[in-house]
């Protein structure tokens, strides 16, 4: 009996995806690794990995928020410059403080504003994608991940789905840009997610991803020990001599999904 394989959808990491819609047919360079491996396990045919545009730092990306951070910046220094000129011609700095409040008062709501913009941006790529390539399974990792919880949340994808450390609740400095948010999944949808999470992932909070689980009464959940927020240790096995890798989750995790009743 022949198996057919699975059409798998990948929805990329923040810098994982750039360039991918100007490489050629059959070129993996430039895929990171669990969408090669993807391609791998499933057929290149089989998998595709939409590019969001999306790069927190890199201004060439469509959907990047670095490129309107960065506008917003520029335009600031020549405001600045203007009052400090004028009130340097008059001897009172009250415009540029002025001026100065208003631009560090303003930066942080803009910042998040553009973040929160970019993502919706990136969810409508992966919704048109699902509209055009009809997976049968959706694996999604990191902003990835979040995306793809936000397309079960508005009912654009309801399928088979693997979510890896779903960019929830992020830690550090980018948690001022990009809050946590909790997303309100269906329950036909949550039902078929499986989701899984690294105890020392340091870019998101396992503990956030819980929570998030939980809330939604998704059952198909577990934490990887030693995880971290690439997980490809965990996911793609250790790489032996000779090129070979040693086990791997990543096969098991998208079968799972398959198997969960829709």
């Amino acid at each position: 009996m022949v198996t057919v394989p699975p059409r798998v959808l990948f929805m990329h990491g923040l810098e994982a995806g750039r360039g991918a819609s100007s490489r050629s047919a059959g070129d993996k360079r430039g895929y990171g690794r669990k969408a090669q491996a993807l391609m791998d396990l499933f057929g290149e045919a089989n998998v595709t990995t939409p590019d969001m545009a999306m790069s927190a730092f890199d201004v060439r990306a469509a959907n990047s928020p670095a490129r309107y951070i960065l506008a917003y910046a520029l335009l600031s220094m020549a405001v600045l410059g203007c009052c400090v000129w004028a009130d340097l011609r008059r001897g009172v700095p009250s415009t540029t403080l002025l001026a100065l409040t208003v631009v560090c008062g303003v930066f942080l709501p803009f910042a998040r504003w553009r973040v929160k913009a970019s993502f919706e941006a990136c969810v409508k790529v992966q919704s048109a994608a699902i509209a055009k390539f009809k997976p049968t399974v959706v694996v999604a990792s990191s902003w990835g991940g979040a995306c793809a919880l936000r397309c079960c949340e508005l009912g654009h994808w309801r399928g088979p789905t693997v979510v890896i450390a779903p960019a929830v609740k992020a830690c550090g400095w980018s948690s001022l840009v990009f809050p946590s948010w909790m997303p309100a999944l269906p329950a036909s949808a949550a039902a078929r997610i499986v989701c899984v999470v690294g105890d020392n992932d340091k870019t998101i909070f396992p503990s956030g991803v819980e929570r998030m689980c939980r809330t939604n009464k998704i059952a198909n959940f577990e934490v990887a020990r030693g995880g971290d927020h690439r997980m490809n240790n965990y996911l793609l096995g250790k790489t032996k001599k000779g090129g070979k890798r040693d086990g791997g989750k990543l096969e098991e995790l998208v079968h799972r999904a398959l198997a969960l009743p829709g």
